[in-house]
């Protein structure tokens, strides 16, 4: 599995990988979103309301590598 480097000012989204070991690429369906939330977003999901992810991270379901990580609030917004 890759180790995810921190964002850089300004840079929005990390594309780490075109393709996993396995061949996959991020619209494969072995592949799946997984979303990351701040103290807040947690708190939010805790009391029955949904909060907006930090990151999101495209993770393949049989090796565990991320292939991208974004925290384009368009992307993010699609996870709310």
């Amino acid at each position: 599995m890759a180790a995810a480097r921190k964002f850089q000012p300004g840079e929005l989204t990390q594309v780490l990988f075109e393709r996993c070991p396995c061949g996959r690429d991020k619209t494969h369906e072995r592949i799946r979103a997984e979303c990351q939330y701040d103290a807040w977003g947690i708190f939010g999901l805790v009391f029955g309301s949904w909060g907006t992810p930090t990151i999101v991270e495209y993770v393949c379901r049989d090796c565990r590598t991320i292939l991208e990580r974004t925290r384009d609030k368009a992307v993010r917004e699609q996870f709310k």
